[in-house]
């Protein structure tokens, strides 16, 4: 299906209620147990949403092999809905459709046997199908009959909504044994119908899909912007090790040797060495005697000016006639006059 133009194949892994459905959809529902309930109310109301937007729903019933071995028409061995859970659903009861009933196990291999066009089918299709077992009780609400054996339905189809549901009561035409002997392509092609969107669904199988974080990364493009925040992560762990300030070459490999001996005062002039550049020493000492300034202090205030005038004049020296001790003498001087 997938080499035909125009045609969409995947693989269904994710919820049913990620599928949007359309009239160009079609989703395959293969080998389902008619007895196992695993239809959640969002896969119920996921399927009917489906159906009403114009989807085509094609459902492929599991044949119970106990109940075929008996040769008897009975329902499966395993009553329906054994082991449910709270809210679940057989498929059959989520969409209301004709109950599945085990017919006898007929030889394939035989000429004699297998389903019969119904004359309600469409001239194309083929009069007789091979068929191993499975049936429907006889459809009721609208539902066509398509292909029968021994007077039982076995293929199903009506109108739902804007779309429409097929139903099989096996998967023999499915099967990779039937696609090699006794395939139906016309068949095979009226189940996809006209949709270009073909949805073989593995979820109802056990087979799903868990995006996790990398898989959703990987989707939205995120892997750029991943690799910058471990950068950055990366940085600020660097930063918590070591010091962005140039160690000097003279300094102790091991910063964190105490040194004995010395005093705050020598420790702050050390910091101030390593910190400040000598031609911002002074314009950072005024900045910070202006910071404590207290406000009612009016003599301090107004030679506030003076002492910026000083130290812009010792900025606007050359580097080789500054003399930033001389200038910070002279700004005490002019403090401690009266």
């Amino acid at each position: 299906l997938g080499l035909l133009p125009g045609r969409t194949v995947s693989r269904g892994l994710l919820p049913l209620a990620s599928l949007h459905g359309s009239p160009e959809t079609a989703v395959f529902l293969l080998a389902v147990d008619p007895s196992e309930a695993w239809v959640h109310s969002r896969d119920r109301e996921a399927l009917h949403n489906l159906l009403a937007n114009g989807a085509r729903l094609i459902i492929a019933f599991q044949s119970s092999k106990a109940a075929i071995s008996e040769g008897t028409n009975q329902l499966p061995t395993t009553p329906m809905g054994t082991g449910r859970r709270d809210g679940q659903q057989t498929l059959t009861e989520a969409l209301d459709l004709p109950p599945w009933i085990a017919t006898p196990g007929t030889n394939t291999q035989s000429e004699n046997t297998g389903a019969l066009r119904t004359a309600q089918a469409p001239a194309f299709l083929p009069t007789r199908i091979p068929w191993r077992s499975g049936a429907f009780e006889s459809p009721t609400n609208g539902w066509t009959s398509l292909f029968t054996q021994a007077e039982s339905p076995v293929i199903l189809e009506r109108p739902y909504g804007r779309g429409s549901v097929v139903l099989l009561a096996d998967t023999v035409l499915l099967t990779n044994d039937a696609l090699r002997h006794s395939r139906q392509p016309a068949l095979l092609a009226w189940f996809a119908g006209p949709a270009t969107l073909l949805i073989f669904d593995e979820t109802h199988l056990g087979t799903r899909l868990d995006p996790g974080i990398m898989t959703l990364v990987r989707r939205y493009g995120l892997t750029g912007f991943l690799a910058a925040l471990l950068v950055v992560a990366g940085l600020a762990l660097w930063r918590s090790a070591n010091g962005l300030v140039p160690r000097r070459k003279d300094e102790p490999v091991d910063a964190r040797v105490v040194v004995t001996g010395r005093d705050a005062t020598a420790g702050f002039v050390q910091l101030l060495k390593r910190s400040v550049p000598p031609s911002e020493l002074l314009p950072l000492c005024l900045s910070e005697w202006r910071r404590t300034l207290p406000r009612n202090r009016p003599d301090l205030q107004s030679k506030a000016a003076a002492l910026q005038d000083m130290v812009n004049l010792e900025a606007d020296q050359p580097p080789r006639r500054q003399n930033p001790a001389q200038t910070y003498r002279r700004l005490v001087e002019l403090l401690s006059r009266p």
